[in-house]
């Protein structure tokens, strides 16, 4: 699956939503805020993760 910036995704394990910062040949780099508003980033493989569209999963 590919992603653009802005999607909005969530890793297959579950977790917070998160939306797409950039991609790259080497993942997939994501940023979410946890509950106590502090702004995360990390980069992923495009395999881990799934689209998030409210109430809806794509596997």
């Amino acid at each position: 699956m590919e992603f653009k910036l802005g999607d909005k995704v969530k890793l297959k394990s579950g977790g917070p939503v998160m939306t797409v910062s950039s991609v790259s040949d080497k993942g997939v780099e994501c940023q979410w805020f946890d509950p106590k508003g502090k702004l995360h980033k990390e980069s992923f493989a495009a395999v881990v993760l799934t689209p998030y569209k409210v109430g809806v999963y794509v596997v």
